[in-house]
C-alpha cells in the first residue's frame, strides 16, 4: 500500500541529506549510509528464508514441489487443485471461493484477485433469489465450485468480500446449502476445510455448509 508513495519518500529522504547540517545532517548521512549497506543482506536473508530457490536450480526439488511448498497453504493447496482438477475436467470452469490462485488445477479457473470483488458476492448482490443466482452460474458456464473455508474466513475478516445486503445474503444461504452437490470434501479439525462441489440445475435438500466468510 506504500509502493505509490515511495517515489516521494525517496526525493524528500534525498533532499533532507543534501540540506541538513551539522549532527543531524552527519546523523542521517550514517543511518543512509548503514541502510544502504544493510539492505543487500537482509533482502537476501529474507529470500532464502522464504523462497529459497536454490535446491531447485541444483536438482534436489523439482518446481512441482517447490511451488507445493510455497504456495499457502503449503503443501496442501496445489496438491488439492490437482484433484479438484481431475474432478471437474480440463474444460470445466471452476469458481474458486475464498483462494485467490489456482496454481495446476489442470480446469479454467475463475477467481478474483485479492483486493477485487468476488464473484459470488457480486453475482449474489445483484441475485433477487437462489434461482437468479443458480441462472447467473449457469451464465458464466460454472461447472464445478472449490470452496477454500478457512480462505473465505481470511477474506471476509481482511477485506469484508462477502459482506452481503439481506436480500443477497438469503439468496447466497439459500443457494449455498441446496444448489451445491459435494463431489468431495477434507474435514480438518472436524470441520469442513475445503470442498468440491457441481451446481445442482434444481435445489435438493437443505444440506449445513459454512457459508463463506
Amino acid at each position: 500500500f506504500f509502493l505509490p508513495a515511495w517515489p516521494a519518500a525517496c526525493a524528500l529522504a534525498a533532499a533532507l541529506l543534501t540540506e541538513l547540517t551539522g549532527r543531524a545532517g552527519a546523523a542521517l548521512r550514517w543511518a543512509c549510509a548503514l541502510g544502504v549497506a544493510a539492505t543487500p543482506v537482509i533482502v537476501s536473508a529474507t529470500v532464502f528464508r522464504l523462497y529459497n530457490p536454490g535446491p531447485v536450480a541444483w536438482g534436489a526439488l523439482t518446481r512441482e514441489e517447490y511451488r507445493d511448498r510455497l504456495i499457502p497453504p503449503p503443501g496442501r493447496l496445489v496438491p488439492l487443485l490437482r484433484v479438484v482438477g481431475g474432478l471437474a475436467g480440463p474444460a470445466a470452469r471452476v469458481l474458486l471461493v475464498g483462494d485467490v490462485k489456482a496454481p495446476d488445477l489442470g480446469a479454467v479457473p475463475v477467481y478474483a484477485s485479492l483486493f477485487d470483488e468476488q464473484h459470488l458476492a457480486a453475482w449474489a448482490r445483484a441475485a433477487p433469489s437462489a434461482e437468479r443466482l443458480a441462472v447467473r452460474f449457469r451464465q458464466a458456464g460454472i461447472g464445478v465450485v472449490f470452496f477454500h473455508v478457512g480462505g473465505a474466513v481470511f477474506l471476509q475478516e481482511r477485506f469484508a468480500s462477502f459482506a452481503l445486503p439481506p436480500p443477497g445474503a438469503a439468496s447466497l444461504a439459500d443457494f449455498w446449502s441446496r444448489r451445491l452437490e459435494p463431489l468431495r470434501e477434507w474435514n480438518e479439525d472436524g470441520r469442513l476445510a475445503f470442498g468440491v462441489y457441481r451446481p445442482r440445475r434444481r435445489p435438493g435438500p437443505p444440506r449445513k455448509l459454512p457459508l463463506p466468510g
